[in-house]
């Protein structure tokens, strides 16, 4: 049995599977298996890891009716016999140790999961490391990683936005879930299905740790990629009333009624533009009729939003709306901008005039002295 179970999901991803495959089996970290589950793929994929399984005995080859990437990942979990858990995709890859590095981290701090810095890649252009999803080190400065845990109190923010949803960017002690097995499973057939994974994962993890490297290479220019589908935005409304039964069942719903409010109005809101579509404006302003607003604190810019939605007789009217309420909220940014920036000049003025005024009342003293002698 491998300490550690590498899972991954794969459909059609033959441009990718050699380096990603190879960016596992070379790590430093060599007690591992590579669970694949090949989601019938229309390509070579399933060639290329059949290929692999034969040539290394840590690749194991599952193939399947395509049940999606969730569904995928859920039948790799159930084959897993490793202590802990790492959910990688089949177009990235993982630096040299970065799995030793998890492993090594999540053992010294004892915690249920580890997160960790992701560098992203275009084809054709060097990584770019310059946003890296979790920059825990400058919200925990001068701490020893090594030895140093906390809870989702600490990262509130790292919750619920959608920056930090994905499953990659964190490595699970398998003890932890399949405590709590009803709740971490992955929805089939469905797009965003980190989702709810990652917001569970980080409300019941007793103990978070994490690692101040990049260990990640996430693949940006993929179009093959379940997030470059323009057609699974309906998929959203799913995900969100899938939240707010987590939140509702585990208990919660209290604590983040305001959070989960401003995420569900972003998360509808976010996909409006790429849906382009009547069916998809009439479902969120069916969503947003249920929300009586005034009963939650959440900013003045989704509240606007909010009531954009509802002021508008179809999508046409909300795009010209919102054009128009982003065009004033940038006037008024420039504005506050342009008045800081004034007060700023204002001040530094204020402070070169007290040195001037400063400079020379020393001179007239200087001038007043050598007269008197």
């Amino acid at each position: 049995m491998a300490l550690i179970s590498v899972i991954m999901p794969v459909y059609n991803s033959e441009n990718y599977l050699e380096n990603s495959l190879n960016s596992i089996l070379t790590q430093s970290f060599k007690d591992i298996e590579v669970i694949c589950v090949d989601d019938e793929s229309t390509d070579n994929s399933l060639e290329i890891l059949k290929d692999f399984e034969r040539k290394d005995e840590r690749v194991k080859v599952i193939s399947q009716k395509n049940r999606g990437n969730g569904g995928a990942r859920n039948t790799g979990f159930k084959h897993a016999s490793g202590d802990y858990v790492y959910f990688f995709d089949s177009d990235d890859a993982l630096f040299p140790e970065a799995l030793e590095k998890m492993y090594e981290n999540i053992t010294s701090n004892e915690s249920d999961l580890v997160l960790f810095k992701v560098a992203r890649y275009i084809e054709g252009e060097p990584l770019n490391y310059n946003r890296p999803i979790f920059p825990l080190d400058k919200k925990f400065k001068g701490k020893d990683f090594d030895d140093f845990t906390f809870t989702y109190k600490d990262i509130k923010y790292y919750i619920m936005d959608s920056g930090y949803f994905a499953v990659w960017a964190k490595f699970y002690k398998k003890e932890f879930l399949d405590k709590y097995a009803d709740i971490f499973v992955f929805p089939e057939n469905t797009a965003f299905g980190d989702v709810r994974f990652h917001i569970a994962s980080m409300i019941l993890a007793s103990k978070i740790s994490f690692v101040n490297e990049f260990l990640y290479k996430y693949t940006m220019s993929n179009t093959n990629s379940i997030t470059q589908n323009k057609t699974n935005r309906m998929d959203i409304f799913n995900v969100v009333d899938s939240v707010e039964e987590l939140f509702i069942n585990t208990g919660f719903d209290e604590e983040f009624k305001d959070d989960f409010i401003k995420f569900k109005i972003h998360q509808l809101l976010f996909y409006m533009f790429s849906a382009n579509s009547d069916e998809y404006f009439n479902k969120v302003y069916n969503e947003f009729s249920k929300i009586r607003i005034e009963d939650y604190d959440v900013p003045d810019v989704y509240k606007g939003k909010y009531e954009l939605v509802l002021d508008s007789r179809n999508y046409a009217d909300f795009l010209r709306t919102i054009t128009l309420f982003d065009n004033k909220r940038n006037e008024k940014y420039n504005i506050i901008t342009s008045t800081r920036e004034s007060e700023k000049l204002k001040e530094e003025n204020r402070k070169l005039k007290n040195r001037i005024k400063e400079y020379k009342s020393r001179k007239i003293i200087k001038l007043t002295d050598k007269l008197k002698r």
